[in-house]
């Protein structure tokens, strides 16, 4: 038998997380937002380097 309580949560986190990257990627076309994540992702790629 199913565990619907547990599997309810599940779906919930997954959704609340879709609604999370939807906004993320929607606010990307903000050049802004974009050029400050690409600093810091470069920032790690240097340091992974290291």
């Amino acid at each position: 038998m199913i565990d619907w309580a547990a599997s309810w949560q599940r779906l919930l986190a997954l959704a609340v997380l879709f609604v999370v990257f939807f906004w993320l990627y929607k606010n990307m076309k903000d050049t802004k937002l974009k050029r400050a994540l690409q600093e810091q992702f470069s920032k790690l790629k240097i340091e992974r380097e290291k």
